[in-house]
């Protein structure tokens, strides 16, 4: 059992006296790994009924309230409720060389898992999809997010959308609701006339996306563990990345602290939004 003796003040001064017969043991590995699982999975089981760490997709009312808020901070985005980005993470080297080769991303070269989030204006996330492949790139991830953005039932104005960055592909059908900053090329191909309020609304993109970055790094600095190689068991790795996503939640629900949130939430008068 460990033990230790914890030494007293000496109004002499001097050395403290050194410890003897005295040693303070740690668990065997195999325990530590086998309770730390167990915790984990009954943490899971737990959040996922549990109301202020949903992870929840907004209604209509909803992204009006959202796309306000925003819109009082960058005029030239009047639809805009949310916020897209990616996100890498580190894992433990898999044994195995194909699992190894589909999860480095030569970019960074390195073993990550990637993944696409997306928080509304008040600092949710919303959205998430992660736990993939490292080698993937953000059209393969945002694919299923595209696909929600089309749904007539979770979207029925077309006008309202998100901002992301311009790696993220923009196809015909999601003019308007995936807004992008402009790429090096693309005023040139503009005529003249409206190049300069192209530029205003890239620039205007820009601003607001400088928030994601943010809030998509303020996760791992609350909670370190992201800042650690995860596992390479994928279900192990995707139960610890969903516990941590809703833990966000619950923080910033609870708390009312995230960098999105201070950034388009101003005072208690905002709280008519919510």
């Amino acid at each position: 059992m460990p033990h230790y003796t914890i030494v007293l003040y000496s109004p002499k001064g001097g050395r403290p006296a050194r410890f003897r017969h005295h040693h303070q043991f740690g668990g065997p590995p195999a325990t530590v790994s086998r309770v730390i699982t167990a915790a984990e999975e009954a943490l899971s089981n737990a959040l996922i009924g549990f109301d202020p760490a949903r992870i929840t997709w907004p209604s209509l009312n909803r992204q009006k309230a959202l796309a306000k808020l925003i819109s009082l901070r960058q005029p030239l985005v009047s639809f805009t409720w949310g916020f897209l980005d990616g996100k890498n993470y580190r894992i433990l080297q898999p044994s195995n060389a194909d699992l190894q080769n589909a999860h480095y991303n030569g970019w960074l070269h390195d073993v990550f898992v990637t993944g696409t989030l997306c928080f509304s204006a008040d600092g949710l996330i919303v959205w998430a999809k992660h736990n993939c492949p490292g080698s993937w790139n953000d059209g393969d991830m945002s694919l299923e997010f595209r696909r929600r953005l089309m749904d007539r039932e979770l979207n029925p104005d077309r006008r309202f959308g998100v901002v992301a960055d311009s790696a993220f592909p923009c196809a015909d059908e999601m003019t308007g609701r995936i807004l992008t900053p402009l790429k090096e090329g693309d005023l040139n191909r503009l005529v003249p006339s409206v190049r300069e309020v192209a530029k205003s609304l890239s620039a205007a993109i820009t601003s607001i996306r400088q928030a994601a970055e943010c809030g998509v790094g303020s996760i791992e600095k609350v909670y370190h563990r992201l800042l650690l190689p995860l596992p390479y068991n994928q279900d192990l790795r995707r139960r610890r990345l969903d516990n941590l996503f809703r833990l966000a939640n619950y923080r910033v629900r609870t708390v009312g602290i995230s960098e999105i949130r201070t950034t388009f939430m101003y005072g208690p008068e905002d709280r008519q939004y919510e």
